[in-house]
Formats: structure tokens, C-alpha cells, sequence
């Protein structure tokens, strides 16, 4: 019959924006005295799950409903299973909208990171070390169209 192959399986690693972000802020230099706060701040949003403004919007929404019931004379089991599935609506839109705020916000601290990893010069790096631990850096800024040679000994990021 047919032959048997076994094929490994490779897991495939997706990275978060939020391990995207933490990872540029770790090319930070030491010195920056801003790199510990936006590191927490990272990990802070990436560990935002929505909930708490999911919370806010299911208050909202029963506050609402309960004000809809008091208001009408005689609500009908229709109307009480239409309330219910608005308030699991509005909770998943808050849920949503808490997400997607958590998202934006690590977006502004991307690019507060890559504006202060612009402003730093990198230093010197002999042509050898390119593709080594030490010259990744480098290689990746030249791979990103950023870092251009002026002279000899220094060079700047743009």
C-alpha cells in the first residue's frame, strides 16, 4: 500500500502588538530614563481584556431597561427577551470598544517608541559584525531603509 510518512509539526508562534511593541521598547538604550515606564505600560495594555468597559456598557443598558419597564404598562415576554439580548449586545460592544481603545493606546506608544528610537544614534559597528548578536540592530535598521552611513565611526538613525 501506500508508504507511511510522518511529518512534524511546527508550531506557528503569533507575536501580540503588544509583545510587537514590548520588543521594540527593549531596543531602547538603558540609559532612557522613559523605557522601564513604557515597558509596564505595555504589558499593561496587553493584558487589557475589555471587560471593565463592557461592565460600564451592561450598566448602561440595564439602567436603560429598567427605565423602559417602568415606563411602559404592560411589557410583554417579547419585549423582555428583546431587552436581554440588547443588553448582551451592549455588553459586547463594549467589550469590543474596550479592546479596540486598549489597541489604539498601544499604537500611541509604538510610535512614542520608534520617535525615541529615531532620536538615538547607534554606534559604531564594523561591516563584519552585521548578521552577528551584536550587529542586529544595525542590520535591521539598514534592512528598514533607516540607518544611513555619514562617516566613518558614526552612524544615525533617520
Amino acid at each position: 500500500m501506500g508508504s507511511s510518512v510522518s511529518y512534524e509539526r511546527v508550531p506557528v508562534m503569533r507575536t501580540t502588538l503588544a509583545a510587537r511593541v514590548d520588543a521594540l521598547a527593549k531596543l531602547l538604550p538603558d540609559s532612557d530614563l522613559q523605557k522601564a515606564g513604557l515597558r509596564s505600560r505595555v504589558a499593561a495594555l496587553g493584558q487589557e481584556c475589555g471587560c471593565r468597559l463592557g461592565g460600564i456598557f451592561l450598566a448602561v443598558g440595564t439602567f436603560l431597561a429598567v427605565i423602559f419597564f417602568v415606563t411602559v404598562e404592560s411589557p410583554r415576554m417579547v419585549t423582555l427577551l428583546l431587552s436581554v439580548v440588547c443588553l448582551l449586545a451592549f455588553s459586547m460592544l463594549g467589550k469590543f470598544a474596550g479592546l479596540t481603545a486598549a489597541r489604539m493606546k498601544l499604537l500611541v506608544v509604538r510610535r512614542e517608541v520608534e520617535h525615541r528610537l529615531a532620536e538615538n544614534e547607534v554606534p559604531h559597528v564594523d561591516v563584519h559584525q552585521v548578521g552577528h548578536q551584536s550587529g542586529d540592530r544595525v542590520q535591521e535598521l539598514v534592512d528598514q531603509d533607516r540607518l544611513r552611513v555619514h562617516a566613518v565611526g558614526r552612524r544615525r538613525v533617520q
